[in-house]
């Protein structure tokens, strides 16, 4: 997976360039202390561009579970939104790990925090992966996206270059496979949060292929039960357009009386009338 597939002709991924994006670099003197598999998600705010900026990041060690970032991400663009309902960041959370010195110093700042425990050879192991990737500038080949997972078990023999048409949402997942639930509350979530829950769907999917094949039978059955009903309701209102449309036309174009006078004047006059219409007689 590239972080940089989509929107070719735009010079930007939300704040980025796309000039900026970087490969995860080779760490051929160190690579033991490297993470094999690591999980991130990142939480985006937004900013004084109208885009989306990074101001959280989350990573944790898919094998042990340890964890290796919890972030707030500080950009350098002024906040308009802070979307704390998704995000779960607020000014308050944001001034106090930038006057601690615990937040990061923008995007790149994340993405040089991030290559600390991962090289090219790390897996990194996401929910819309391609979304965390974009907001850091990485490009990254080695992955394994939990919602591309658990959408290719609903539709096993859809072609690879074919988009997958549903795609179950994190809190689903959690709440549906592993059993409990995240992103509770209004005060949004976090990134560690997610991170975790991610790291969790993954390892129910693993150890639990049959049930796995079971959950993805129901959920492509509710699929086509759904498409089936938007179908319906389609023909439906189609029909009752239709229906409107006969009903208006009739509405303004009135039937137009017809004349009592009989005397031969007006019947040549309506006579004439028609054979103009009709054209010249061959």
């Amino acid at each position: 997976m590239s972080a940089i597939s989509k929107g070719k002709g735009n010079p930007r991924i939300g704040t980025i360039l796309r000039t900026k994006f970087e490969n995860t670099p080779t760490s051929p003197t160190n690579r033991h202390q490297k993470r094999k598999a690591v999980v991130i998600d990142c939480e985006m705010v937004t900013v004084s561009s109208g885009r989306r900026h990074i101001a959280s990041i989350g990573a944790v060690d898919f094998l042990t579970g340890e964890v290796l970032l919890n972030h707030h991400v500080y950009p350098e663009m002024r906040i308009v939104n802070y979307n704390t309902r998704y995000s779960g960041i607020n000014h308050a959370s944001m001034m106090a790990a930038v006057n601690s010195g615990v937040a990061l110093r923008g995007w790149e700042g994340a993405r040089q925090a991030l290559w600390e425990h991962v090289d090219k050879d790390t897996v990194l192991i996401g929910h819309a992966l391609q979304n965390d990737l974009a907001t850091i500038g990485v490009i990254h080949s080695r992955v394994v996206d939990s919602q591309i997972l658990t959408g290719e078990a609903i539709f096993p023999t859809l072609p690879v270059v074919d988009s997958l048409p549903r795609l179950t949402g994190l809190k689903g997942l959690t709440s549906e496979l592993v059993g409990y639930e995240i992103q509770t509350g209004r005060k949004g979530h976090t990134a560690l949060e997610d991170a975790y829950a991610t790291r969790d769907v993954i390892i129910w999917c693993l150890r639990n292929p049959g049930l796995l094949d079971d959950w993805a039978v129901r959920e492509k059955k509710q699929y086509e039960e759904y498409k089936k009903q938007q179908k319906e309701k389609r023909e439906q209102k189609k029909k009752k357009d239709a229906a409107k449309g006969s009903a208006a036309a009739v509405a303004t174009d009135p039937v137009k009386p017809l004349q009592t006078n009989n005397s031969d004047e007006c019947g040549r006059e309506r006579g004439s009338d028609i054979a103009e219409g009709s054209g010249p007689s061959p």
